[in-house]
């Protein structure tokens, strides 16, 4: 029973194996491949594609094909049209090896009948080697900018399977590579990105525009076009290296002294003092501004064995910037070969300037606030800390101007050419655009219309404000120099920037034009001018009487006692004295050191007659046993 079952399930297999087989014969060679229908389009191996115009009784098609005339052909040598063939439909662009890329205008079973971009009339191919477009080929996308090794930048007009049809920008008409091998569009490559200033070793500083994956596409300050850089060989930009910010004053030692422009991995952009132009210098190498080097802080006096007195106007590790009194311009020296030098108020509160550093107010140019100032702070070593940065502005303002005229600044106007929008006009029609050190672009008439209105308010704040809306940086004063276009403006920024100090006044002296550093001490009312640098009491409009109130002043003893310091701030005292007997002020004009105490001992004795008091005693003394004016001043105020 079990081998009766056991061969019955054996033939019943063999006989539907046997019907399979049979089944698919019949439907191969019996059954057309497809029911081709009068108008379909087929396709033929050798001869292309064609339109169906009839159907035979022997089981043959009439078919009337593009390229030749009409032919008969078994309905099973024919390929039927399709919607799609390997997921490629009618209208889809394509590209092919050998032809590029095309537009495919039917298809057929395997077939694509396209028309190439370069090529006339159609080609028909087989779709499996045609590369389909795409969304995205290695990441890249139609429309993305990308950079290929042999062609540099171009942007990508059609992405197929591992192709791109690009428009290169050097190049004309469309490039087809591989996508494997173009270089991606980035937000950040090695932390750099579109807009970032850098620095390369090679060709300096420069703005990048583009960032593909480890490339940079810059333009450079100092070369035309753009240039196309490793990003691993370009130096970032940083806020700070080497405890150095941008805006600070460094020392260096072949360009001495100069201003921090850009920050970036281990590189200073610096507009040294005298250069023209910007240097590019390791930060490594450059001494960083402090507020004190050896004990030694800015408005110091100082005293070097070479040089002699002078004021420190800057301080660096170990490097003093020093304005000598016998020297024009500064002398950087070693911090340590520098002794401090003791130099206060009181010692010389009644020294009076010369007339020649008086600015006359028709004669006032933009150099002569920062000289008298100059003036100010060499007399009095210790200054306060806000007089010297209003100095430093005023002395800003004045070297920026000076270097407007230069070729370095019209390089700098024009790299700022296209600055799109202004954003204080919100108009992109300018000749001249400048771009300030926060990176904004305005138009120059703009800015210097915003100027001229907050000058005239008096605002300071808006005036070195950056006038886009919302930041918060500033401008320094030697840009706003180069940025001003005549010297009236900057003369009267910087006499803006003097009245800002607190506890200045109008000079008596200097008239209306002026104002005065009012030092009080105790209950006198004096006031150092910091132009013409005398020294005045406010009350009564005198020359500055110390010790001594303004009714006394008026008396005979006080007009004495003023007349003495006169002499004695003037430098005059050594041909005066006082009789070493009866203590009468007595004066040598010419002759031998022998003297006689009396008013009519010589006839060119120029005591004014109100100091003459009596005829003198008489007595007969040696010039050098006089009683000196210093000596009698001291020990009469002790």
């Amino acid at each position: 029973m079990y081998f009766f079952k056991a061969e019955l399930y054996k033939q019943i297999k063999k006989a539907k194996i046997t019907l399979l087989v049979y089944t698919i014969l019949f439907i191969t060679y019996c059954e057309p491949s497809f029911a081709a229908t009068i108008s379909s389009r087929v396709y033929h191996s050798k001869y292309g594609p064609g339109t169906v115009r009839s159907r035979q009784g022997n089981g043959l098609l009439a078919v009337e094909f593009d390229n030749y005339g009409r032919l008969e052909f078994k309905q099973d040598s024919l390929r039927r049209t399709v919607s799609s063939s390997h997921g490629i439909v009618p209208r889809s662009r394509i590209y092919y090896g050998r032809y590029g890329a095309g537009t495919v205008k039917e298809v057929f079973d395997g077939v694509l009948s396209i028309s190439f971009d370069d090529y006339q009339g159609r080609i028909n191919i087989d779709s499996c080697k045609a590369k389909r477009t795409v969304n995205s080929s290695h990441r890249i996308s139609v429309g993305n900018r990308i950079y290929h090794s042999k062609y540099t930048i171009g942007t990508v007009r059609e992405a197929f399977d591992g192709v791109l049809s690009v428009d290169f920008d050097n190049y004309s008409g469309r490039i087809k590579i591989s996508s494997d091998r173009a270089r991606r569009p980035l937000y950040s490559s090695h932390h750099i990105y579109a807009g970032n200033r850098i620095y390369h070793n090679r060709y300096g500083t420069g703005t990048v525009r583009e960032v593909f994956d480890g490339v940079l596409s810059v333009e450079f300050d100092d070369y035309n076009g753009r240039v196309n850089i490793p990003s691993e060989n370009a130096c970032r930009p940083l806020n700070s290296s080497h405890n150095i910010s941008v805006g600070n004053r460094i020392y260096h030692q072949n360009y001495s002294t100069g201003l921090v422009r850009e920050v970036f991995d281990g590189v200073l952009s610096v507009d040294f003092d005298n250069y023209n132009g910007r240097i590019n210098i390791s930060s490594e190498n450059a001494l960083r501004p402090l507020n004190s080097s050896h004990e030694i802080s800015v408005g110091n006096r100082i005293r070097n064995q070479n040089y002699g007195l002078g004021t420190v106007r800057e301080v660096f590790d170990g490097i003093l910037s020093v304005s000598f009194d016998s020297y024009r311009g500064r002398v950087n020296i070693s911090s340590s070969n520098a002794t401090l030098h003791t130099h206060t108020r009181e010692n010389i509160s009644s020294t009076r300037a010369p007339d020649s550093i008086i600015p006359h107010k028709k004669n006032l140019d933009i150099h002569s606030l920062p000289k008298n100032l100059k003036k100010y702070i060499e007399l009095f070593g210790e200054c306060p800390t806000q007089l010297l940065e209003v100095n430093d502005k005023i002395r800003n303002l004045a070297i920026g101007h000076q270097k407007k005229s230069n070729k370095t600044v019209f390089n700098w106007f024009k790299r700022s050419k296209k600055c799109g929008e202004c954003p204080i006009c919100m108009t992109e029609d300018s000749d001249e655009t400048v771009t300030i050190s926060c990176g904004h672009a305005f138009h120059l008439d703009c800015i210097n219309n915003g100027i001229n209105a907050y000058l005239n308010s008096e605002d300071l704040e808006k005036l070195f404000a950056c006038p886009k809306e919302n930041c918060e940086e500033h401008i320094d004063a030697y840009e706003l120099g180069k940025i001003v276009p005549d010297k009236e403006t900057i003369i009267r920024i910087q006499l803006l920037l003097l009245r800002s100090l607190p506890g200045l006044q109008l000079c008596p002296i200097c008239n209306d034009n002026f104002l005065s550093y009012k030092p009080r001490k105790g209950d006198q009312n004096f006031a150092l001018c910091i132009h013409c640098l005398n020294e005045t009491c406010l009350d009564c409009g005198e020359s500055a009487h110390p010790g001594m109130t303004c009714e006394e002043l008026k008396s005979d003893a006080g007009s004495e006692l003023q007349f003495i310091r006169c002499l004695i701030q003037s430098g005059l005292d050594k041909n005066y004295g006082r009789c070493p007997s009866c203590g009468i002020l007595i004066e040598k004009k010419d002759g031998c050191n022998q003297m006689t105490c009396g008013d009519n001992a010589s006839d060119k004795n120029q005591l004014p007659s109100h100091l003459r008091k009596g005829r003198g005693c008489g007595i007969k003394f040696l010039w050098n046993d006089r009683i000196k004016l210093k000596d009698w001043l001291e020990s009469r105020s002790s």
